[in-house]
């Protein structure tokens, strides 16, 4: 039996699941499980995954369809729930995943076996068994090597690594062992390290990001995180959150032009080159001229975690709820009134910006499993409260204008953009400290029409240059390689025509990638009444 140290007799527990390729019931991992339990027995229909586990951001359930959707690609899959035994091995709080990367030199991604596979797989573990056959009835034609950690095709005879993992949470108990309401599991404390985001961006596949149950466990005989550990009082903290506040309160906001303006109204003045301009200055959307040498991009000094009650105490503040009020949590969709999804306390808390309110208990369970660098983002709309930044390497912006002009874009020149990075080595907030990445294709180039619309989307990229957030290092979308420095989600024109798929004309180009600079937090300020 998938047994445990506890001698004390343990309730079952409600799985949440969604069907993969292959048929195989994959589980969710316990925070998703908790929010989409919440919703199931509150007689709601719909949660958005992203709530609970923000990863999953692009998933939402329908429970009464028993279907997901991935609200970007909109692929649907089935769900199911089921009951599981406590001798279950999720039920212990174990579980079993297999890395599915293509190959060994690349980052690994670890994948959950099913929820039958895990319990089968942790008895052969507890029963000391080093080596066995998949039985047929799992649909895989595989060997596995407990002792070595290893799955074989039996097939192809290639193989795959393999690991056992503890999960931080518990999984919702069923309502027909125990009464809920009494017995709310209590999350342990929130890990002290991360899991790297920066491997899967961009990832919309048309199922879970199965790689999303890192931040959820603690492998087993792992090596050391490579981000540092949180630090409550240290002065590293405590200096970054100074500085990221006193950024925030000199900050100029970014004038913000109708949305209606277009045109250009440019003179040419010559540079060297007869093919160049420089940026209008007769246009309702100024631009500065670019800096002599470019726009740099340096590194921050420190990495370190900011701690939630920082977070806490710069955006929030603590709210007393009517005890009449039938409002529900958007994280773990219980009622304000009641106690946290996540914990036995019915404290609140209320975001200063777009006032949301939630449970304290949820805040800290969302905030932990975020990048924690001191920025909150509201799971109900999304409003960032703090200056979000990335982990791009160092390098320089630089633009100018070309008399050209973009097909669909006729009556105007054209903004050309100049990135520059050069390899080197990566740091704390990559995936592999102290290894090198590879700044492939530099100098790179964007494209944008030279209107008003163009400039708006020029200050912005500037912007989010300087916060970092245009490139990352990681793997390579296009040519799987890793320790790569690539695009992150502000998706750039890097070719005049679409010949290749990524030029003009694109009448939505403009709008879709102010959006995206919006979702990373780089707004432009609302005009003035």
């Amino acid at each position: 039996m998938a047994s445990s140290s506890n001698s004390a007799v343990q309730p079952d527990i409600v799985v949440w699941e969604w069907e993969d390729d292959f048929g195989h019931y994959i589980p969710y991992d316990p925070l998703s499980c908790h929010a989409i339990e919440n919703v199931f027995n509150t007689g709601k229909s719909t949660v958005k995954l992203g709530n609970a586990n923000p990863l999953l951001k692009f998933h939402e359930v329908d429970v009464q369809s028993s279907r997901q959707k991935n609200n970007v690609t909109g692929k649907e899959r089935i769900i199911h729930r089921r009951s599981l035994s406590s001798t279950h091995a999720l039920a212990q709080k174990v579980s079993w995943e297999w890395d599915k990367s293509l190959s060994k030199s690349r980052t690994p991604q670890w994948t959950s076996y099913s929820t039958e596979m895990i319990d089968y797989i942790e008895r052969k573990y507890l029963g000391n068994m080093q080596s066995f056959a998949v039985p047929a009835h799992f649909n895989m034609n595989h060997q596995i090597n407990l002792r070595n950690k290893t799955q074989e095709n039996k097939t192809t005879h290639y193989k795959r690594d393999i690991q056992r993992v503890t999960l931080h949470y518990s999984y919702p108990i069923s309502s027909s062992t125990v009464n809920q309401s009494n017995h709310r599991p209590h999350p342990p404390p929130a890990p002290q390290y991360l899991w790297n985001l920066v491997s899967n961006s961009g990832n919309t596949n048309g199922y879970p990001n199965t790689t999303y149950q890192n931040s959820f466990r603690n492998p087993q005989n792992s090596s050391t995180p490579s981000v540092p550990p949180l630090q409550s009082n240290g002065s590293t903290v405590t200096s970054q959150i100074a500085l990221s506040y006193a950024a925030m309160a000199s900050q100029r906001p970014l004038p913000k032009t109708p949305s209606g303006a277009t045109g250009t109204s440019s003179t040419t003045s010559r540079t060297g080159n007869a093919n160049t301009r420089k940026i209008s200055t007769k246009s309702s959307v100024k631009v500065p001229p670019c800096p002599p040498g470019g726009i740099p991009c340096t590194p921050g000094s420190s990495t370190s975690i900011v701690p939630i009650h920082e977070v806490i105490k710069h955006f929030m503040k603590s709210l007393s709820i009517d005890p009449k009020s039938t409002d529900d949590c958007a994280i773990c969709q219980s009622q304000l009134t009641e106690t946290s999804g996540f914990g036995q306390s019915k404290d609140t808390l209320e975001l200063n910006l777009c006032k949301h309110i939630f449970h304290t208990e949820c805040i800290e369970a969302s905030y932990s499993h975020s990048v924690q660098n001191g920025c909150f983002v509201c799971p109900a709309c999304n409003k960032m409260h703090g200056i979000k930044t990335g982990t791009q390497p160092s390098g320089t912006m630089t633009y100018t204008t070309l008399q050209s002009h973009l097909p669909g874009h006729t009556n105007c020149g054209t903004i050309q953009v100049t990135y520059n990075i050069s390899s080197g080595m990566q740091t704390s907030e990559h995936p592999h400290p102290g290894k090198r990445f590879i700044a492939h294709g530099f100098p790179r180039v964007g494209y944008l029409p030279d209107n008003n619309k163009g400039r708006r989307v020029l200050l912005l990229l500037i912007e989010a240059w300087k916060r970092r957030l245009v490139f990352t290092v990681g793997q390579s979308s296009t040519t799987g390689m890793d320790d790569c420095v690539t695009w992150t989600g502000i998706h750039h024109k890097t070719e005049k025509t679409s010949r290749g798929g990524h030029g003009y004309p694109d009448e939505g180009y403009l709008d879709r990638v102010l959006s995206e600079l919006a979702a990373e937090g780089v707004i432009e300020e609302e005009s003035k009444a």
